[in-house]
């Protein structure tokens, strides 16, 4: 078990020190690279060919709620704010109905989605919907974020952690009575966009390959541990 969670613990420095290199264009896939040189923007240099996009450029912020006339026999999986991780979506055991839900179970999810805390965010409470998510709701606690293609998804949801992104939260929620952002906050975030689709699927696949091995490495120590017991 000490042994797979140092592996996990190697892995995702690995990909977050990776992740800081691809998402500002620092380190790039060769058939990108070009002689146009870097560009300063508010949020840091990036190549001259990106260019920098609002998160309401690129995606829809709660595209779909329920209404409060909702068939209240209505049954669904709730993710409330405990739900989502880092990364990963923690499940309840059994789903509820819409009559006996909290109110603030509101927000509902499709696969392509990224989830978005926006109750401490600086918490990174993100992950993506990369399953079928027919019959789940999460807590308006957080923001749905819905790319208008598809094929941009995990390039978003990487993007809410590179720094640019995390410091723009921070200054948000400084000083703030209450640790949290609105939906008006979570459109205007920016971020560094690589100009060709083909450049973010690759910066995508690359990030999504180390996440897939830090999970397989996880549930191999999840079935450890109930070996263990």
């Amino acid at each position: 078990i000490a042994q797979t969670e140092k592996l996990i613990e190697a892995k995702r420095k690995l990909k977050k020190g990776l992740m800081q290199q691809l998402l500002i264009g620092k380190r790039r896939f060769p058939e990108f690279q070009n002689s146009g040189g870097r560009q300063n923007t508010r949020y840091g240099r990036i190549p001259a060919d990106w260019r920098t996009v609002r998160i309401q450029d690129v995606a829809v912020v709660n595209s779909h709620t329920l209404a409060d006339t909702t068939n209240p026999t209505y049954e669904f999986w709730y993710l409330d704010l405990g739900a989502v991780k880092s990364g990963s979506i923690e499940f309840p055991e059994h789903r509820t109905s819409f009559a006996a839900a909290p109110s603030r179970a509101r927000r509902g999810v499709t696969s392509g989605d990224i989830i978005m805390a926006t109750v401490r965010p600086t918490l990174q409470g993100f992950a993506l919907v990369d399953f079928d998510a027919d019959d789940v709701i999460c807590s308006t606690g957080f923001a749905l974020l819905s790319p208008f293609d598809l094929r941009n998804s995990r390039f978003i949801y990487e993007s809410l952690y590179a720094t640019a992104t995390t410091r723009q939260i921070s200054r948000l929620v400084m000083g703030s009575g209450y640790p949290a952002i609105n939906r008006n906050e979570v459109e205007h975030l920016v971020l560094h966009f690589p100009q060709e689709i083909e450049e973010r699927e690759r910066i995508s696949a690359a990030l999504g390959g180390i996440q897939h091995g830090i999970s397989l490495l996880a549930r191999s120590c999840e079935a450890f541990e109930r070996q263990k017991r």
